[in-house]
């Protein structure tokens, strides 16, 4: 015979058990109120403690709260990031292939815009050994049939 049945999740009394969430403590100062272990961990900064140890202790003290060195570390640079993108400092760099050199102080040359003069004066050089070989009445008659 094998051993019995038990299930995976057994269902257990939750009334018997404390829920889980904002713990509440009234420490010195802490007046019974609810305090999450992030708004502890933020305290403790504005108190000026920055190193783990310290931070857990005074946490642990000051509202009973249990907290991990890592957890407060966690809490500590998310803080320190959002304060430093309030700050009004520029973004980053965006990530990526670097722009083409500059030249003249251009990333691309600047734009031609036409302005009739120097294409005229390139169609007439153009036709020039045109109307020596064809002779001035043929080009005419060409220039007639294309318009």
């Amino acid at each position: 015979m094998g051993r019995p049945r038990t299930a995976k999740h057994p269902k257990t009394d939750h009334a018997a058990q404390p829920e889980e969430g904002p713990q509440q403590h009234s420490g010195p100062q802490g007046g019974g109120e609810a305090v999450s272990k992030s708004a502890a961990a933020r305290e403790a900064i504005a108190q000026g403690i920055d190193s783990p140890e310290d931070a857990v202790a005074f946490i642990k003290q000051r509202f009973g709260i249990e907290m991990s060195k890592p957890h407060f570390s966690a809490v500590k640079s998310q803080l320190k990031k959002r304060e430093a993108s309030d700050g009004g400092a520029a973004p980053k760099a965006r990530r990526g292939r670097k722009p083409k050199a500059a030249v003249e102080g251009y990333l691309a040359p600047p734009k031609v815009v036409p302005t009739g003069e120097g294409d005229l004066l390139e169609a007439l050089e153009a036709m020039k050994p045109l109307v020596a070989s064809l002779g001035a009445d043929k080009v005419k008659r060409i220039v007639d049939l294309l318009a």
